[in-house]
């Protein structure tokens, strides 16, 4: 064996004799978890006490940031979760019901177990290494998803706010020059200017409006019109008006000119609240889908929604009986079909969505020499409507001064089978006497795939007492001119309404060539005189551009007078 073989082999065997203990000793053991952890974050990693952390947390996949957690030091899967900030995001997308629960289940230092949240359905996750707080709302918990296509946004009216002060003054003006006149030669030339002024002043809410005339060589020249002073309550959508008013009637009502003071409801004020009934289609997705909207066959909207309950509401309806079908093909391409039936009628309110006037003042009477106001009559009227339910609206309404009354209810009632309006009311006044007069209304509209004629049909039954006060109040005696029904001469003792009973119906459809139709009858049953009737026909084309074509055919009888056939004709706007 030669010299370098032996020095090999001594080599080897000097290394298999070293103890393995003393190569151990040279690599360091790994140190425990928990010492790991206390050289890292000076802290023990398992306490003795509970710990309080703060993490970063999600819901539903959204990071919301971080959040104080609490960690019991017996069992660290007992998470307690600050409450202030988690039921703040959970409102945004959990059902009211499930934070109601949550919020009474809350402990002392005012946090939620971890394990309230899994038992009200929630599905919760957290990650102690990594210190993060998954939380997942399934969509049986979800807060209701409501679409509404009509609401506006309560924040537009501040968007522009009226000056502290501002007004204007319009002026219209009219001369004429007459070059010949062969009845009144002395009447040529320059006639006399008339002038009409129409201003209003605001003063920090406060409008002074009101109009004046000028005649030129009129007794007198100038003459003042109505002056009031307006004020709009936007908050409570009421407005205050007092000096010369101009009176809105409901039902019976007859109107007259005022001066006094008036509170009235006033939606228009508050454009962006919906009081009309409003239309909801309630259904629950499972998985997220898209949801067609049609309205009587017409495609209205495209919704891309998540799973969860929805609400969709306020659609564009018309008057009459609407047909409303929601398509929902969800993530997966099932298609379902929800079909709905919506009667609307126009004079309807929301739920609990009140209207009102009340207006107390004395009669203005105008002439030629200006006006003048009866402060002998003190005079009242009085309206109210609330709406009872989405179908259902029903008002009262009074009118009184010390020689005359009347008081009368009304109200309006939406089925799928048609719209049905009702008044009735009660007068009384001097040498008439009580008197009682009723109307019904009935009307069916419905449009779309279902009614492609786009037919309809509507009738009017009314009956008025002989002495019932009203405006249309006549005399059988040729001495009397006067239709006034609050006259206190002793000839309105001989007034009476014509009619015993006035019936009135209508008829509409589409005929060939796009042609609308329109058939119209009246028929009055007379009191002390002759049945009287009228009947029309209207036809009309639509020739595009906004022109128009239309023939009007009419044949009315009074059973005195001999019988009038009228046709007329239109083309043009």
């Amino acid at each position: 064996m030669s010299f370098a073989s032996q020095i090999f082999l001594a080599v080897i065997s000097l290394i298999l004799l070293v103890p393995r203990a003393a190569l151990a000793q040279k690599i360091a053991p790994d140190p425990p978890e928990d010492a790991l952890f206390q050289q890292v974050f000076k802290r023990p990693q398992s306490p003795q006490g509970n710990q309080r952390l703060t993490v970063s947390w999600s819901i539903d996949g959204q990071i919301k940031g971080r959040i104080p957690i609490l960690l019991e030091a017996n069992n660290r899967s007992k998470i307690r979760i600050n409450s202030t900030i988690l039921l703040d995001n959970l409102k945004e997308v959990a059902r009211p019901e499930v934070l109601d629960k949550l919020q009474a289940g809350l402990d002392k230092e005012k946090n939620i177990a971890i394990d309230l949240l899994r038992e009200n359905g929630l599905k919760v996750v957290f990650d102690d290494r990594k210190l993060q707080l998954f939380i997942e709302v399934p969509p049986a918990q979800r807060k209701v998803n409501v679409l509404s296509s009509q609401s506006g946004d309560p924040e537009a009216a501040n968007a522009i706010l009226p000056s502290r002060f501002s007004g204007y003054l319009t002026v219209r003006g009219g001369e004429k020059f007459v070059f010949a006149n062969t009845g009144n030669s002395s009447n040529t030339g320059r006639q006399p200017l008339n002038l009409n002024f129409d201003t209003a002043f605001n003063w920090n809410g406060w409008v002074l409006e009101g109009n004046f005339s000028f005649v030129e060589r009129a007794s007198p020249e100038w003459k003042r019109g109505n002056f009031r002073i307006v004020h709009d309550d936007i908050d409570r959508a009421v407005t205050y008006a007092i000096g010369d008013l101009g009176v809105p009637t409901v039902g019976y009502q007859l109107s007259k000119p005022l001066l006094g003071l008036s509170i009235a409801r006033n939606y228009s004020l508050q454009p962006y609240l919906i009081n009309s009934p409003v239309s909801q289609y309630e259904f629950f997705l499972e998985n997220p889908s898209t949801v067609e909207v049609f309205v009587n066959g017409r495609l209205l909207q495209t919704l891309e929604l998540k799973a969860g309950q929805q609400d969709i509401r306020n659609l564009t309806l018309g008057s009459g009986v609407n047909d409303v079908q929601l398509v929902i093909t969800d993530n997966v391409g099932r298609v379902q079909r929800l079909d709905f039936s919506n009667a609307i009628a126009s004079s309807l309110l929301a739920p609990n969505v009140q209207q009102f006037a009340y207006i107390l003042g004395f009669p203005s009477i105008t002439s030629g020499n200006g006006t003048s106001y009866d402060f002998t009559s003190p005079t009242i009227f009085a309206a109210y409507r609330q709406g009872i339910n989405n179908t259902l609206s029903m008002g009262g309404y009074l009118q009184a001064d010390l020689r005359q009354q009347i008081m009368g209810i009304e109200g309006a009632l939406a089925t799928t089978l048609g719209n049905i309006s009702w008044d009735m009311a009660l007068s009384n006044a001097e040498q008439l006497g009580l008197g009682l007069a009723a109307r019904l209304g009935y009307e069916f509209i419905k449009s779309g795939e279902t009614n492609p004629l786009d037919q309809s049909f509507g009738f009017t039954l009314e009956h008025r007492s002989a002495n019932f006060l009203s405006s249309n109040l006549s005399s059988n005696s040729s001495s009397n001119s006067s239709n006034n029904p609050s006259s206190n001469s002793s000839s309105s003792m001989k007034l009476t309404n014509p009619s015993l009973l006035d019936f009135t119906a209508n008829y509409r459809q589409k005929l060939f060539w796009e042609i609308t139709s329109g058939l119209n009858f009246r028929y009055q049953l007379g009191r002390d005189r002759p049945d009287s009737y009228q009947i029309g026909l209207n036809l009309n084309k639509s020739l595009g551009n906004g022109f128009s074509i239309s023939l009007n055919l009419s044949e009315s009888g009074d059973g005195i007078k001999p019988k009038e056939q009228k046709v007329f004709a239109h083309v043009g706007k």
